[in-house]
């Protein structure tokens, strides 16, 4: 299996540097990237180039251990970079994937959960919303991550943050038109999973809108959906108030 991934990479390589998912599985994520895709044999969902990248990439890092803190995500997770320099943490892994969504990070969890980590920090949804896909549909996708984490590796904390807001008015990632009112929608789903199944919610939300608003901030953002390093450190210190570290 892993030799097949890393040939799948080398022809993504090749084709395509970085590409995104398409149909229900297409990635906004960025428009630099081209849009050649890659089928997994007897898999019916498609994956980008990057996410078989990054696959194959953390095949190649050391096991995660018990010790562990995994940030998992999308985009705004990997791009954060550096999380234990973020937060002043040690043992962070950062398991984000750029242009990610739930079902992704499903079929990657195999990856993680055998290492049994200290907690995982989940965020993901927004791709999904991008897709078309209902709150209702990515909610239950959601479920079905939580569940499987707290089957495989009930000792691990957990923590589902909500997802941030978007703003439409940059105009670059053309299936979020009309979405910014969705994003909310689906947090309220989030928090009412999160309850029924005893994981802490981090509701970051709050933080990044415009007052009176569901809309992101302009000045925290450089292209209406990822975050500008003042984005990031509001992150960060809500992170550290929430767990009081």
């Amino acid at each position: 299996m892993n030799r097949l991934l890393t040939a799948l990479t080398a022809v993504a390589l090749i084709f395509a540097a970085q590409s995104c998912k398409t149909a229900k599985n297409t990635s906004f994520y960025d428009a630099r990237l081209a849009t050649q895709m890659l089928r997994l044999p007897s898999d019916t969902t498609i994956y980008f180039a990057h996410y078989h990248k990054r696959y194959a990439q953390f095949q190649t890092e050391p096991a995660i251990t018990p010790e562990n803190i995994v940030f998992l995500g999308n985009s705004l997770t990997e791009n954060a970079g550096d999380w234990g320099k973020r937060l002043g943490w040690s043992n962070t892994i950062n398991r984000g994937i750029i242009g990610d969504e739930v079902n992704g990070i499903f079929d990657r969890l195999h990856q993680i959960l055998p290492g049994h980590p200290k907690e995982i920090f989940l965020l993901c949804g927004v791709n999904d919303i991008s897709h078309h896909l209902t709150s209702e549909e990515i909610a239950s996708r959601m479920e079905r991550v939580i569940d499987r984490i707290q089957a495989e590796s009930p000792e691990t904390k957990l923590y589902l943050e909500s997802c941030i807001p978007i703003n439409e008015s940059f105009g670059r990632y053309k299936n979020v038109i009309g979405k910014t009112d969705q994003v909310p929608e689906l947090n309220n789903l989030y928090r009412q999973i999160a309850k029924r199944k005893g994981v802490p919610f981090i509701n970051i939300f709050p933080l990044f809108v415009e007052p009176g608003t569901n809309t992101l901030r302009a000045d925290l953002t450089h292209d209406g959906l990822h975050l500008t390093q003042e984005g990031y450190d509001i992150w960060v210190k809500a992170l550290h108030e929430y767990l009081k570290r």
